[in-house]
């Protein structure tokens, strides 16, 4: 595959060859067709693959389970075990190998800590059990709502991804990608095409790339995963949307949140995930002096923004080290009846139910 071309995972079956793809979805969409398509010549559609979200590594499967609407495909979630992705270095594409039945697995998964695990930890041990123990399908769909997000977050991932390859052509550059990506993440999550959502998601990601309210400079990464180790030898993970640089000590953590309601800046400077994040940041690029946390609405779109602070960072850090170390030391995993249990994904099977 040449250095400026693109693969996108699990087109197989949307198309017979990549124009007559993009074609169709500027047509479901609505979205105007003059936009280059000879610029996706190189997006050749491919079998099924792993999730963007999957292992970047053997031992580490998805650390937020709960976090992303495509946890139904994940392979912790299925029986299967994940491989390594494998990357051509410098030529800007990923291969993502076939997976194998967890009874080839090379060792059993470790359990990995996060803002998602911590979150539900606090909220029911008998859900974080059910998630990150057992690593158990849930007994419902994901809500409606929270699969569009996930599909709109796909699409977004591929047009910044697009960016980060070829820096130099502008955000809507990767409005055909992030397209692909769309229908690719819709269908696999099961949504519906005909009560308008579809319509409305391709057009949040075409306002988004059009009117790049983000300002996108140097792209650092994209569902960027992050890791680290603590003291007490809990290991902590997650996955960043989108992380850019501003200037030599500066960088700003993006998330896309697909939600009417707006976060205040105070909110988000002391935000349990964004503030992880930043500490997380801050460890693998140790000369970064201000890290910036912005949440992104693509249903605007709009931004709100702020600055995270070194106590804020530490704080987060430690609540999530001190929640692992309960969850660690936990035996039981006593249930926690109250009202979330109406939404518990595992209510059917919780002795509490």
């Amino acid at each position: 595959m040449a250095k400026d071309e693109v693969e996108v995972e699990g087109t197989a079956g949307i198309g017979v060859g990549p124009c007559s793809v993009v074609e169709r979805l500027h047509s479901e969409l609505g979205i105007a067709a003059d936009l280059g398509l000879g610029d996706v010549a190189a997006l050749v559609p491919v079998g099924p693959t792993q999730s963007v979200r999957g292992s970047v590594e053997p031992d580490l499967c998805h650390p937020d389970p709960l976090a992303c609407g495509r946890c139904r495909t994940c392979a912790g979630h299925s029986g299967m075990a994940p491989q390594p992705l494998q990357t051509s270095a410098g030529h800007g594409e990923v291969v993502v190998a076939p997976l194998l039945p967890a009874s080839e697995a090379a060792r059993p998964l470790p359990r990995w800590h996060s803002v998602s695990s911590t979150r539900e930890y606090e909220r029911c041990p008998r859900r974080y059990r059910y998630a990150y123990v057992e690593r158990l399908p849930q007994d419902r769909l994901v809500p409606i709502p929270w699969r569009v997000g996930s599909a709109v977050h796909a699409a977004l991932e591929a047009a910044y991804q697009a960016k980060r390859q070829r820096p130099e052509r502008p955000l809507i550059a990767g409005l055909p990608e992030a397209l692909v990506a769309l229908r690719q993440s819709w269908d696999t999550l099961e949504l519906p095409h005909d009560d308008g959502r579809y319509r409305e998601a391709g057009r949040q990601v075409e306002r988004t790339l059009s009117e790049d309210v983000l300002k996108v400079g140097e792209v650092v990464g994209v569902e960027l995963p992050l890791r680290a180790s603590f003291t007490v030898g809990h290991r902590i993970a997650g996955f960043l949307d989108l992380l850019m640089r501003r200037d030599a000590t500066t960088l700003e953590i993006v998330d896309h949140k697909v939600t009417a309601r707006r976060a205040s800046s105070s909110e988000i400077a002391a935000d349990l995930q964004l503030n992880l994040y930043g500490a997380l940041v801050r460890e693998t690029w140790p000369d970064t002096i201000t890290v910036r946390a912005t949440l992104h609405y693509p249903t605007g779109p709009d931004l709100v923004s702020a600055t995270l602070t070194d106590e804020a960072m530490a704080a987060a850090r430690a609540r999530v080290e001190r929640t692992a170390s309960l969850a660690a030391a936990d035996t039981t995993f006593a249930p926690r009846p109250a009202a979330h249990c109406d939404h518990c994904p595992w209510r059917q099977r919780c002795p509490a139910g």
